[in-house]
């Protein structure tokens, strides 16, 4: 019955940020892509627009969201009383509803802006996010052990990761299908492979977050 209890408040505590964070993100994608597709006369310009912008602000919270959800909720729930491994697993529960739903919506303006599923570049993007949770929580993780000092390491990260996909803002979502296109004539065995290499690194480098994030709160010490 305890444990029920504590997966319950778990799904009603963390849950709750992970679908806010989808709310967040639908709401900038509908403004940028009605700003964006402004003028365009072609029936799915509003979609294209909001697929891309979709992909690019769908990652970068994947990032941020390990940062600044679990950066900040970790050691308050610590605080509180909350059990070390709940608030962890907690806390991966956030960005597993936010992966999920933001990624669902991704798919849907996807379709909606080609009219067809993409396999290729979706699996891309389901690397992407997964190798960005990874990337936030190691954040999160040197920010907790190493106080300021990991902070600022984070931070560099962080800027990082925004210029990097600022450059893909500014390039456009025409580099995407250029690179695409490019891939697409190279043979099935290529991209099945790179496409294996690509999961086998998020993944790998997920688990270790995990690991990670799990043997910080373990030993994090709690300040009241």
């Amino acid at each position: 019955m305890e444990q029920s209890k504590i997966i319950k408040r778990n799904f009603l505590f963390w849950g709750k940020y992970g679908i806010q964070m989808t709310a967040i993100l639908i709401g900038f994608v509908v403004v940028y892509g009605i700003f964006f597709s402004f003028g365009d006369s072609s029936d799915g310009g509003f979609w294209t627009s909001a697929n891309y912008f979709a992909i690019l602000i769908g990652i970068l919270f994947n990032y941020i969201g390990p940062i600044s959800y679990g950066g900040t909720y970790i050691p308050m729930v610590l605080s509180f009383g909350s059990g070390r491994k709940e608030a962890a697993w907690g806390a991966q529960l956030l960005y597993g509803v936010y992966a999920v739903t933001a990624y669902l919506f991704v798919l849907l303006t996807g379709y909606l802006s080609a009219g067809r599923v993409d396999g290729f570049k979706n699996i891309l993007i389901a690397e992407g996010f997964v190798l960005c949770v990874a990337f936030g929580q190691i954040c999160t993780v040197l920010q907790m052990r190493y106080g300021k000092k990991g902070m600022v390491f984070g931070i560099l990260i962080t800027v990082a990761v925004i210029v990097s996909i600022g450059a893909g803002f500014v390039m456009g979502s025409g580099l995407i299908d250029t690179l695409t296109a490019w891939i697409g004539n190279l043979s099935g065995r290529v991209i099945s492979g790179a496409l294996f290499a690509g999961a086998a690194v998020a993944i790998v480098l997920y688990v270790i977050s995990l690991i990670l994030q799990l043997r910080v709160v373990s030993k994090y010490e709690v300040r009241v």
